[in-house]
């Protein structure tokens, strides 16, 4: 029987087979949210979509609302990139 090793590395944790076999959702989420993003992009694209939220008129905005509104317009917004890069993808360029 496969056993998981418990220790201080979490991705090495989620990396063994026997994660990918007893819980496969689970593995999928731990590498989606334990790794650790390359660039500061994601981060200062969250800055700005709050920015934007969070407003003068909207300054009692609790904070799990504002996280929630937050994930919402970059899910959104990564949701129209990847549609228009698909769109894109359709149009064949037909040599004159």
């Amino acid at each position: 029987m496969a056993r998981l090793t418990t220790g201080l590395d979490s991705i090495e944790t989620w990396d063994q087979e026997a994660s990918l076999q007893k819980f496969p959702l689970l593995q999928k989420l731990a590498f989606e949210f334990l790794s650790i993003p390359a660039t500061t992009a994601a981060v200062e694209r969250l800055f700005s979509a709050t920015g934007a939220i969070l407003t003068s008129r909207r300054c009692k905005m609790l904070p799990a609302t504002l996280i929630a509104r937050a994930s919402v317009a970059m899910w959104m917004k990564d949701f129209e990139v990847s549609q228009k890069k698909k769109e894109e993808a359709k149009v064949k360029i037909v040599p004159e």
